[in-house]
């Protein structure tokens, strides 16, 4: 428990840090100024920055969808869209996404979602390093991910790596036994 969550925290902390970066506000304030929406210019500016991170090594490239998280929030808060989140159900449930963002996954609820599998995403992704934090079996760089239909039941075991689509009931108890 105690250093998954201290890790968790971190991984949120460099999150806000990044919302909060002084050159970042400059520059939307500077594109604001030359005439562009509050939202537009959070995007170019924030663009500025995920190239520099893209370009900056496999770590620092893992950060690159974190940035689109805070982009995406910051612009759905300026039009006044929802923030994207999670789905609600009466059901405990894996969620299976492209990818999950810091904040949704370290306000999941380990009652409602059972385990995550996500197309993108690798060891020290975030998503990663919070699932474990709330463990939660989760497999990340899942290829086909994105395909699986909804309502399919999944068996997912974050030793492995392996996810089974309609796993028979056999499987699911010797599974679940363990």
């Amino acid at each position: 428990g105690e250093a998954a969550g201290g890790e968790a925290a971190e991984v949120l902390n460099a999150q806000a840090l990044m919302a909060r970066d002084p050159a970042l506000a400059g520059d939307v304030r500077k594109r604001v100024d030359e005439g562009a929406s509050a939202a537009r210019a959070v995007s170019e500016a924030m663009a500025v920055y995920r190239e520099m991170l893209a370009g900056a090594g496999e770590y620092m490239a893992a950060r690159v969808a974190d940035l689109d998280d805070v982009r995406d929030r910051i612009v759905a808060r300026l039009m006044g869209a929802p923030v994207p989140g999670i789905p609600a159900s009466a059901d405990p449930f894996v969620l299976v996404a492209e990818d999950l963002a810091p904040a949704d996954t370290a306000t999941l609820d380990p009652e409602q979602v059972v385990a995550l599998v996500t197309r993108e995403g690798g060891p020290t992704s975030h998503t990663a390093i919070l699932a474990r934090s709330l463990g939660l079996p989760a497999v990340v760089a899942c290829p086909g991910a994105d395909t699986v239909a909804e309502g399919t039941a999944l068996l997912v075991d974050g030793a492995t790596g392996d996810v089974a689509l309609d796993p028979e009931r056999g499987i699911v108890e010797a599974a679940t036994a363990a």
